[in-house]
């Protein structure tokens, strides 16, 4: 057994592969694996991860024959991963060189389930400092843990039975970490040390979504409502922040697809979320991630008025969706 298995899915990522798997390598923690899942490539990446296992005992391949997508080939990772503890590395991505030794060191030294370290997000030249870390301890709630997925080690036992849903090909990280902090004792935090997420204009995170992955990403937030309302979740600023941040990201993604019938579709999932959640949250008298225009409007359950607002304010979708991000870290 080693320390950490890092699972690695690589689909047509030649031209960043090499920066994440040095990242991997290169760390200060020695006893790990790399794990990299080969996920019917067409562009070259196969011979770029022969080459880092040839020279490096601790890369081992994974070589898929034909594209099964994300889940399927996280999940052959878990089943495959020797470690103590596992971890997950998309192959643009890359870590900085401490990031799993501080992040293993404050697990084993606390005996956590889940060890959480920081993000930095890059889209081009900006970044973006995610401060889950800072809103976990100043809630006390592990529900905060909304964007931890990539920069946290997990214990194998924990996840060894959650599986990434291979029926989703967005999203599925989400619907793992929820189950997985759900299922845990014990999340612990280290500050100093930074995933790097990279944020591509031809990823699947982009900015503009397809309808079927906007309907992919709100099942996922449907599902995990349900999964708070039914576990009697005793974490009230907890839900109250994920409930309301869910009505908030429905809303948000008609600016990620202006078709009329993904604007109807998020608008029916924001009236949805609302209503499940309104008698748990009291939305007006509790500091809410809401935008209080759009709260009115639910509160209403006035839909003509809301739908009329976003067709006359088409030209403030940029601004509207950059603030309902930031309202979201």
């Amino acid at each position: 057994m080693c320390k950490i298995s890092v699972v690695v899915p690589v689909y047509n990522t030649k031209d960043y592969l090499k920066r994440c798997l040095d990242s991997l390598v290169g760390q200060t923690i020695n006893d790990i694996e790399i794990i990299c899942i080969n996920d019917g490539s067409n562009d070259g990446s196969l011979d770029v991860l022969k080459e880092y296992e040839k020279s490096d005992k601790r890369v081992k391949i994974i070589d898929l024959k034909e594209n099964k997508g994300v889940s399927y080939s996280r999940n052959k990772g878990i089943d495959m991963a020797k470690g103590r503890y596992i971890a997950f590395c998309d192959s643009d991505d890359y870590v900085e060189a401490d990031f799993f030794e501080k992040l293993y060191n404050n697990a084993l030294e606390k005996n956590a389930d889940i060890s959480l370290g920081n993000l930095i997000e890059k889209n081009g030249k900006q970044e973006i400092k995610h401060h889950i870390i800072e809103k976990i301890k100043k809630y006390n709630s592990k529900l905060y843990f909304a964007c931890g997925f990539f920069c946290s080690i997990y214990k194998k036992e924990l996840i060894s039975n959650i599986k990434f849903d291979e029926n989703l090909s967005y999203a599925e990280d989400i619907y793992f970490l929820h189950h997985a902090v759900m299922k845990a004792n014990k999340v612990v935090t280290c500050d100093d040390t930074y995933y790097h997420y990279i944020r591509r204009q031809d990823s699947a995170d982009c900015e503009r979504l397809s309808f079927e992955k906007i309907k992919q990403a709100l099942y996922v937030r449907d599902m995990m409502i349900n999964n708070l309302i039914e576990s009697n979740c005793a974490d009230r600023v907890g839900k109250k922040y994920i409930f309301s941040k869910f009505v908030n990201e429905a809303i948000s993604q008609v600016f990620r697809n202006d078709s009329d019938e993904n604007i109807d579709y998020c608008i029916d999932m924001a009236r949805k979320f609302y209503k499940k959640t309104k008698e748990l949250v009291d939305y007006e008298k509790e500091r809410s991630e809401i935008h209080p225009l759009f709260l009115k409007y639910l509160k209403d359950d006035d839909v003509d008025s809301l739908k009329d607002f976003l067709a006359k304010n088409n030209s403030m979708a940029k601004v509207n969706f950059a603030y309902l991000r930031k309202s979201m870290k």
